[in-house]
């Protein structure tokens, strides 16, 4: 009787096991989702951890992600083995950017089960631009600067440019691309500009996100019109002159003249020396003239400036030519002797360029001329002229007088006479 009970209770606990065993729960599994790490402008590592695997074998596991906050296997996902514990995953081919939902996922036969979504965001953004002074400034030509952080992005810097805040011009920094994500310097720099003009300008840089520009700013290229100044005309004759000038050409190649003549309409025109002119610093200029009309004549002259900006005169100023028509005195003969005597004579040129002659002979008629030495006499003082005479008759009286001529006329001086030794 005792094994008839013990038997029929080992039967009853085989039918207690075999009934848990074929009806014990079945479910989706539990897992959790891996601390987002490594996140780049297009990927990101996670992964999750399969804690219950839900009595049935997991046949896919991984992790989904998307733009919405509970992202499922229809969307986007990855597919990282099978089985419980613990998976990585890493996701590529993400946008820069961008905000994500990502959650780890494990699949058996009774559903799909997930962990909790963490969100994470992308590298990268719309480039940072700042535009900066421009430098090296000269006439026609500039450097323009700016900073830019392309924000983990290829980015493509340019500079815009113009005589207006419609720039209309576009030159490429030398940087560009720029890339990474620290702030780099960017420049270009520009050649033909105008002289004497104000350009804006600013930086512009794009990258996938979008367009980011500078503030404008503004800078002038070097050069105006020249200035001149007219000074005093010095080394005045009876015939020439030097006109005296200064100029600055304010960073343009700078043609400089003398306008001069009797009225304020002048009517002759000299080329300075230096010219043209270029710098920007005052530089004295002159211009020898000649074929003046002595004698007391006033002259006007100013200096006239021109470069690509404009023409700019300077004062009108005035000087007297000097000259006059020569005096000449007849001084007593020296020297004499039965067939020679040598003729003396002072003369007074006034400036002018004066050729001195004697006229002799026997008469006031005279009928001979000889030059005078020097001759011809310059200057404003009295010269000493001379002329030795030969071949005379002895014991004969001969007239003679001096005769000074210079552009304004001449002179002749009074007759005096000599007799020659007896033999």
């Amino acid at each position: 009787m005792k094994r008839i009970i013990k038997t029929g209770l080992i039967i009853a606990g085989i039918a207690v096991l075999l009934f848990d065993a074929g009806c014990r729960r079945r479910d989706i599994p539990v897992l959790s989702t891996t601390a987002i790490s490594n996140i780049t402008v297009a990927s990101v590592t996670s992964g999750g951890n399969i804690t219950d695997d839900g009595n049935a074998d997991v046949v896919v596991r991984g992790v989904c992600w998307g733009t919405a906050q509970n992202p499922t296997i229809n969307d986007s996902h990855s597919t990282d083995g099978n089985g419980p514990g613990t998976f990585t995953s890493t996701v590529i081919g993400l946008n820069s950017g961008t905000a994500y939902y990502l959650r780890a996922y494990a699949t058996n036969g009774e559903g799909t089960g997930y962990g909790s979504a963490e969100q994470f965001t992308t590298l990268g953004s719309a480039p940072m631009a700042t535009t900066l002074d421009a430098t090296n400034v000269t006439a026609s030509t500039a450097t323009l600067n700016g900073s830019v952080n392309a924000n983990f992005l290829s980015t493509v810097v340019t500079f815009e440019y113009g005589l207006t805040t419609s720039y209309g011009n576009t030159a490429t920094a030398s940087q560009s691309p720029v890339t990474g994500n620290t702030t780099a310097n960017v420049s270009t720099d520009l050649i033909g500009l105008t002289a004497g003009s104000t350009y804006h300008f600013r930086v512009k840089t794009v990258n996938s996100l979008g367009t980011t520009t500078g503030s404008d700013k503004t800078f002038t290229t070097l050069g105006q019109a020249p200035t001149a100044a007219t000074q005093s005309a010095t080394n005045v004759g009876g015939l020439s002159a030097t006109l005296n000038g200064t100029v600055n050409a304010n960073y343009l190649p700078t043609t400089v003249t003398f306008e001069y003549g009797l009225t304020i309409s002048y009517g002759s025109t000299a080329t300075a020396t230096p010219s043209p002119v270029t710098g920007n610093t005052v530089t004295n200029v002159i211009a020898d003239i000649s074929n003046l009309t002595p004698g007391g004549k006033t002259y006007h002259f100013r200096i006239k400036t021109v470069n690509a900006l404009g023409t700019t005169y300077g004062n009108d100023m005035t000087f007297t030519t000097l000259g006059d028509l020569p005096v000449a005195r007849t001084a007593e003969a020296t020297n004499i002797t039965n067939s020679t005597a040598t003729l003396n004579s002072s003369v007074l040129a006034n400036d002018l360029s004066t050729v001195v002659t004697f006229e002799w002979g026997l008469t006031e008629s005279y009928g001979n001329t000889i030059s005078g030495v020097p001759s011809p006499v310059s200057g404003n003082e009295n010269v000493d002229v001379s002329a030795n005479i030969t071949g005379l008759l002895s014991g004969t009286s001969y007239h003679f007088r001096v005769k000074a001529v210079n552009a304004l006329g001449e002179f002749i001086g009074d007759d005096l006479t000599f007799p020659t030794n007896a033999k």
